[in-house]
């Protein structure tokens, strides 16, 4: 039986979490605690307990010249003894008759592996959003601005004129992930007409969203890599055009969206939870 997971079914959610993803209980309890009480976990159960679960994260995308309302799946798993059994089949397909039913755009999501790009492309999902990944290195010149914690209001705003074909979450959602990006040790740094986010990731600095406001990546990076004490950032960037070997998947709700002509306006998607 499928249907929207209610208080009760918190532990069972839970748990499926736990086993399948293995992250630490705060942040498995933070999720939830946001997530499950606002309808938005759809869950399977066998013998009156969940044990496949996905999250539908409600999003817009700009496209076309207009905002539509979308979906990210997220965090979809079923216990392993209850796989193979078209559990997470019939959690996807009742995800896009809801995103039908409310006049959405599409579902979207990010596969984890090379196999489930293949999982999803049997089910109706196809490769439309990429990312563009560039390190540089840290710069013999010393950092030309200095990097301050960033206004949450003024990143919000700054996003939503910067990209402008994507996905961009509304504002709940925006405070959430930065909520979620700072309790994985990630901060939002402004500098200067613009911002990036950005935290330690090994040896080097990961810059996951950036708006450079004028200056170049080589001197963001050096004020990146002087913060950290790194010798290299890597940028996560709108896409170039050049092929990738990952990418968001798309399911079109609206049978007027042509997959291939939306890939190639290149639109943003970052910022994700993946």
């Amino acid at each position: 039986m499928i249907g929207v997971a209610a208080e009760e079914d918190r532990r069972d959610v839970q748990k499926i979490w736990k086993t399948c993803f293995g992250d630490a209980d705060a942040y498995i309890r933070f999720f939830i605690k946001t997530h499950l009480p606002a309808g938005r976990c759809l869950v399977s159960k066998e013998g009156g307990r969940a044990v496949a679960m996905l999250f539908l994260l409600p999003s817009r995308c700009f496209y076309g010249g207009e905002g539509r309302a979308v979906q990210y799946v997220y965090a979809a798993a079923t216990l392993p003894e209850f796989r193979r059994r078209g559990l997470m089949e019939g959690l996807l397909a009742y995800a896009h008759e809801t995103a039908v039913a409310q006049g959405m755009l599409f579902t979207c999501l990010k596969p984890a592996s090379e196999a489930l790009y293949r999982y999803y492309g049997k089910l109706g999902y196809h490769t439309a959003f990429h990312v563009t990944h560039r390190i540089l290195p840290a710069s013999a010149l010393d950092a030309q601005f200095h990097l301050s914690k960033a206004d949450a209001d003024t990143v919000f705003a700054q996003r939503a004129q910067t990209f402008p074909v994507g996905l961009l979450w509304g504002r709940e959602l925006f405070d959430f992930v930065l909520r979620e990006w700072k309790m994985a040790g990630g901060e939002s740094l402004a500098f200067p007409g613009g911002y990036c986010m950005a935290c330690k990731d090994g040896q080097r600095v990961l810059c996951k969203e950036i708006v450079p406001g004028g200056w170049t990546l080589s001197a963001v990076a050096a004020a990146l890599c002087e913060r950290y004490g790194l010798p290299e950032t890597e940028f996560r960037l709108p896409w170039n055009g050049a092929p990738t070997p990952d990418g968001g998947m798309l399911r079109p709700a609206d049978d007027a969206l042509d997959p291939a002509a939306f890939e190639a306006a290149r639109p943003y998607f970052n910022l994700m939870l993946d």
